[in-house]
């Protein structure tokens, strides 16, 4: 899959457009087709630096916590297996997703 990875942490251009191995759905998680998704102010913090000695981040990492998609795969633990196809919003990455 495509996606726009932060190379490094700091102001100026340090997102690249780079192929990622698609994700493996753990037994507590979805896996979303990712339809939208958006760099809020949080995001421009993070990649600024701002919270680098408060989260986990290590670079190179995809950088957006607000999202929206449809579900094709769900974890044994997660939600029940209906919520597959059905859309999906969250606006941070350790935020509840809501499924509509």
């Amino acid at each position: 899959m495509k996606a726009y990875l932060l190379d490094r942490f700091g102001k100026g251009q340090t997102l690249r457009l780079a192929d990622v191995a698609d994700p493996v759905t753990a037994p507590d998680e979805v896996l979303v087709e990712i339809h939208a998704a958006a760099l809020n102010p949080l995001d421009c913090k993070i990649h600024d630096g701002a919270f680098k000695p408060l989260l986990p981040y290590k670079p190179p990492f995809i950088l957006s916590h607000d999202l929206a998609g449809i579900v094709v795969a769900v974890g044994g633990c997660g939600p029940p297996p209906q919520a597959r196809g059905r859309s999906l919003w969250t606006a941070a990455r350790w935020a509840h997703w809501h499924l509509h």
